[in-house]
């Protein structure tokens, strides 16, 4: 056979190239779970240049993705006796088996900031990971996915504590939690007036029409802005309206003018006094 003179080279850096990505592939398909849990099962470990390293086994073994091997996820060519493992480590890429997920993630809230440059923005396993943990990954559900929300959200979630949702959820009832809102995957920023009326009618079967008929339709030629259930209601720690003062401080924000009337009457306070307390009793 007669090559050129390059050739032979040519031939000689292709074969070396094959030897190598060989090696790799057949030292991946060598490691096991075990062989990487012998060094890597320790909560402490990090890498030299301090990222965690550690993999808690127990927490792994009973995660969404404890029947994978280790290397079904960390697929960066890698050299397993020498530390560290890899001259380049590139991250998981969820998206490999989870593309549509993934996509979805991009197009939300999260992952709009993520991309912007915002690394406190939570990525798969800050929500899907138990306390962020990539290696104890869990399915999400309603309640579930509360406790990714409460380690960022903690003011929205400490004023949902306190509403008639939240105490609903506790006693086993159907109650709207955060992802009933505010949908973690797709465009999960917050709802329009629209989208808001139309999630609180699932429940509330009628409350638009009684809104319309006391005058405050929604769309109605005298209100100036689109009002929502959210006009009168705190969003995230809903409450029974009644005669409340937080539906006093509602009307306020439109009516402000009508409610200076009231200005030096009985009905200047509210909640009003006891009658012990009132003027003229």
């Amino acid at each position: 056979m007669c090559f050129s003179n390059g050739a032979p080279r040519l031939a000689f850096f292709i074969l070396s190239v094959l030897v190598v990505l060989t090696a790799v592939v057949d030292a991946r398909a060598q490691m096991g779970n075990d062989d990487c849990l012998a060094c890597h099962d320790d909560p402490d470990l990090v890498t030299e240049d301090g990222r965690p390293a550690g993999v808690r086994s127990d927490l792994f073994r009973t995660s969404l993705h404890g029947d994978l091997e280790c290397t079904d996820c960390h697929t960066s060519p890698a050299n397993y006796d020498d530390v560290p493992h890899f001259d380049k480590y590139t991250a998981v890429d969820c998206g490999t088996c989870h593309e549509d997920a993934v996509a979805s993630y991009a197009e939300g809230f999260h992952g709009r900031a993520r991309l912007r440059g915002n690394r406190r923005s939570p990525d798969c396993a800050g929500c899907h990971g138990v306390d962020g943990n990539a290696h104890a990954m869990r399915h999400l559900d309603e309640r579930t996915a509360e406790d990714a929300c409460r380690r960022c959200h903690t003011r929205e979630t400490a004023s949902y504590d306190t509403g008639v949702h939240a105490t609903a959820a506790a006693a086993g009832k159907n109650s709207p939690g955060c992802v009933h809102c505010h949908l973690p995957h797709g465009l999960g920023l917050p709802p329009s007036s629209g989208a808001i009326n139309a999630m609180c009618e699932t429940c509330h079967k009628g409350t638009m029409a009684d809104l319309e008929r006391g005058g405050h339709s929604a769309f109605g030629e005298e209100t100036v802005e689109v009002m929502n259930c959210a006009s009168c209601h705190d969003v995230h720690g809903t409450h029974k309206p009644l005669l409340s003062s937080r539906v006093v401080e509602a009307c306020h924000n439109c009516h402000d003018d009508q409610m200076s009337e009231f200005t030096g009457a009985v009905h200047d306070r509210w909640p009003p006094l006891p009658a012990a307390g009132r003027p003229g009793l």
